[in-house]
């Protein structure tokens, strides 16, 4: 398993390596190329019985919150939103999905969408910097020092196959090293082998596998030796290669199920997880024959050219998903896609919403003007506060914060919007009342938004203004000049009949729209 070739890489690798230089202490990698990806899986459950299914429950996994360092997880969209939301025992999350009844020739889909940036990785970490004492992992989970299914790292020929790998070496870091180059000089990838999908064990008799083989091996090995290690599922797109048949579906949207695969990480004391990926193999020809190299590149390294897009700690796939039922057995065909960009609608309370655009507007806007309230809510038809108004305008405005103190008595320096206040109303956006209060939980009416509206954005005032019944209504007649530009600006529009109501409280979803109109032209209504 080992040869001359391999000791002479390991350590112009190593000798190379130690000579790494780290621009921040607290820093041991850095990114790059960040690119923006939806993922979407289907679960189509259909019924193909001229009896009725009932009681379906579906278990499906979902993308781990948890994410590595290489990838962020900008939003997620379910359609429809699972009854619970659960973690398993090894940590993976899970939706579970009831459908109270499948008619015969019914077809029902669960659809999840997941935005995510990856980037492209390169660790820093020399051998110094880490420490050879890594007896205790302060934080780490127990199971990732433990054995599992395919991850026998109890087993002797597992102890047996590291020791004489690593042979003395007490450096968690260069252990690491050893095992990967063994492992890519050692196995041999083959998609179609018997030996598939077999775990580490099997790995080690054999010597073959796919992805999964080298990195239950890989984990197994390491955990064997006292070192933390996991593996991960989700995709390998490689855009050189994926950019043609059989990857591009009709729609334009990339197969990723052909692209499934898993890489291990390893922990290392104050730097965190370093990820590797053993599969690849690397050829050289040497004379008339062609020699496998380690790709020192796969090492705590994830090149732009094979983007390693993280889905889970654990499979994900068909495989995983569980389903229970009465009646009949339903038909399930589960399929995965990814397209570029960010491409999800996260708040399932809105979905059909008519507000749905400006709100999903918003809160993709830099920097975000509106949030959900977690969990899959946003709350189109909760009322907005002027607290909450002058928050939302001051992330649209990028307002001074450096300004003198609001000087309203019922709003304090712990207020949680004391700051926004305090710019807006320097900004003279705001005013007060004339008893020295801000009232900042009161609602906002119509009349007011469109007046500061009306002073934060330069508009212009219409040639030709919309005139509704109830101008001059006794009591809001002073926000009359600006419902007129507004409305002549295409910014908003009354109600059935040719009523404004400016006295009606302004819902998040009104305010979402409004304000998308005054931020973006192409959300304008036509004026006559």
């Amino acid at each position: 398993m080992k040869n001359l070739k391999l000791v002479i890489i390991l350590t112009l690798f190593l000798i190379l390596n130690s000579n790494s230089v780290i621009a921040d202490s607290e820093e041991y990698y850095t990114l790059s190329e960040p690119w923006v990806y939806t993922i979407t899986h289907e679960v189509e459950l259909s019924n193909p019985t001229q009896d009725i299914i009932r009681n379906v429950k579906v278990t499906i996994p979902l993308m781990d919150q948890d994410q590595p360092v290489y990838q962020e997880l900008l939003g997620e969209e379910f359609n429809p939103w699972p009854e619970k939301i659960l973690t398993n025992q090894a940590g993976a999350r899970q939706g579970v999905f009831a459908i109270p009844v499948i008619y015969p020739g019914q077809k029902i889909t669960l659809k999840q969408k997941y935005a995510v940036r990856n980037y492209a990785a390169t660790f820093h970490i020399s051998v110094g910097q880490v420490s050879p004492d890594y007896g205790t992992y302060q934080g780490i989970p127990d199971r990732y020092l433990k054995p599992e299914t395919k991850i026998e790292s109890d087993h002797p020929s597992i102890i047996k196959y590291a020791k004489e790998v690593v042979k003395d070496e007490k450096n968690p870091y260069i252990i690491a090293q050893k095992l990967f180059a063994d492992i890519n000089l050692f196995m041999t990838y083959k998609s179609d082998s018997p030996n598939a999908n077999k775990g580490a064990l099997n790995a080690i008799r054999t010597g073959e596998g796919v992805c999964e083989d080298y990195t239950n091996l890989f984990v197994a090995a390491a955990r064997s030796l006292g070192i933390p290690a996991r593996w991960k599922s989700g995709y390998l797109y490689l855009p050189r290669e994926h950019n043609g048949f059989p990857y591009i579906r009709e729609d334009g949207a990339l197969d990723i199920t052909l692209m499934r695969h898993t890489w291990p990480e390893f922990y290392l004391p104050q730097i965190g997880w370093v990820v590797l990926d053993p599969t690849f193999t690397y050829k050289i020809r040497s004379g008339k024959r062609e020699e496998k190299v380690v790709d020192w590149n796969k090492f705590a390294r994830i090149e732009s050219s094979s983007r390693h897009i993280f889905f889970a700690y654990g499979s994900y796939d068909d495989d995983y998903i569980e389903y229970k039922y009465t009646g009949p057995k339903p038909q399930v065909k589960f399929s995965e896609s990814m397209e570029f960009g960010k491409n999800i609608f996260p708040f399932r309370d809105a979905v059909n919403h008519w507000a749905k655009d400006s709100i999903l507007y918003l809160t993709n806007y830099t920097p975000r003007i509106i949030g959900g309230y977690g969990n899959g809510l946003f709350g189109p038809n909760d009322k907005v506060t002027r607290a909450q108004l002058a928050a939302m305008l001051n992330r649209a405005l990028l307002l001074n914060y450096n300004v003198s103190k609001p000087q309203f008595s019922d709003v304090s320096p712990g207020y949680w919007a004391y700051a926004d206040i305090a710019a807006a109303k320097g900004a003279g956006i705001f005013g007060g009342y004339p008893d020295g209060t801000f009232k900042p939980e009161k609602y906002v009416s119509r009349a007011e938004l469109v007046v500061i509206l009306d002073r934060a954005f330069d508009l212009g005032y219409p040639a030709a203004g919309t005139n509704f019944k109830d101008l001059g209504k006794p009591g809001y007649a002073w926000a009359d000049s600006s419902i007129i530009t507004l409305a002549g600006n295409g910014v908003v529009a009354g109600y059935e009949g040719g009523y404004f109501y400016p006295e009606r409280s302004v819902t998040r979803a009104e305010f979402t729209v409004f304000m998308s109109r005054v931020l973006d032209g192409a959300f304008r209504l036509p004026v006559r």
